[in-house]
């Protein structure tokens, strides 16, 4: 039986995260709601304790188009509840006009994507000490989305829907550029056995056989933040009836606990199956946009997204 995590769920005073943190506290896994005000919280503290019949473990209240305040959080988070194992990076916003967050940046691009960078980094020593992961929320949105540096908050052109897709296109591409070492080390090891295994031998190929090879796909691989990399996933929750979706699309969708229920049978099979780098549709792992397995956008992302936040004095 697994132990009961501990985890944080971002935006969890209302729709999806609201359901998925009434759905872990039922299940008996210790819950912290995060809120941008004291009387959402509040309200999603008692929606929860009617649902589940216990109160979430604490809360923690933050406005993510106030970077500042995010960092603020993810230190509240390692000093009062050091024992979290799972980050699910949830909070979002659907926004049909270009509004600037008080540091300049895009609000979409802000609270979808830049806000959750700054708190998986600031919290990602306790996470990789405590053997944890992170969960991000994404949208099947983010395969009609591209890259442009030189458009990435909408600079030149923007559209609500762009901005959106655009976000959780960067929604993936994080978790991916997380364990992309370990990835690719992995795909490397695949190729070279199915070149072996498969290619006939010949002066230029020497034989091989995979006795010599049974443990190579088991080498650890460290990451930058140490022996161990933190695990990092992201998922597509499916078409939810929130308020998100009625901002930007004329649909119906199903309601919040799918979504709700989405995530936690999610986290369910990432913790059985030690899963890592996997982008998740209905349960079960993928194929994403070939946009975020760019290696090199990937790379360019990070950079941009450091100097950003550097920029910014976090």
């Amino acid at each position: 039986m697994m132990n009961p995590l501990t985890l944080c769920i971002t935006g969890s005073t209302d729709g999806i995260g609201l359901a998925a943190a009434k759905r872990f506290a039922s299940a008996g896994h210790r819950v912290i709601v995060h809120g941008r005000d004291a009387s959402r919280i509040s309200s999603a503290y008692s929606d929860i304790l009617q649902a589940a019949g216990v109160e979430p473990i604490g809360a923690i209240e933050a406005d993510f188009i106030d970077l500042d305040a995010v960092h603020a959080m993810g230190r509240e988070l390692c000093g009062r509840y050091s024992g979290i194992d799972l980050l699910i990076n949830n909070a979002a916003v659907y926004m049909a006009e270009r509004t600037l967050a008080a540091e300049g940046y895009e609000m979409t691009f802000t609270v979808n994507y830049l806000a959750h960078v700054l708190l998986t980094n600031t919290v990602n020593p306790m996470l990789i000490e405590n053997g944890g992961s992170v969960l991000n929320v994404s949208s099947v949105d983010h395969h009609s989305a591209v890259f442009d540096p030189s458009n990435m908050q909408g600079e030149r052109s923007y559209s609500g829907y762009e901005a959106y897709a655009r976000s959780k296109l960067f929604n993936i591409r994080e978790p991916l550029y997380i364990c992309s070492e370990a990835l690719l080390l992995r795909w490397a090891v695949l190729e070279i056995l199915m070149y072996y295994v498969y290619t006939p031998v010949s002066p230029l190929r020497p034989p091989c056989t995979l006795a010599s090879h049974d443990n190579i796909l088991e080498v650890p691989v460290k990451s930058a933040a140490g022996d161990v990399p933190l695990r990092s996933n992201s998922l597509d929750p499916g078409v939810i009836s929130t308020k998100l979706l009625h901002a930007g699309w004329s649909l119906g969708g199903d309601d919040v606990s799918a979504g709700g229920e989405e995530l936690y049978a999610t986290v369910m099979t990432i913790e059985k199956q030690a899963c890592n780098g996997e982008y998740f549709e209905n349960l079960r792992p993928a194929r994403c946009s070939p946009v975020a397995m760019d290696p090199l956008q990937r790379k360019e992302l990070a950079e941009l997204t450091e100097n950003m936040l550097q920029r910014s004095g976090l």
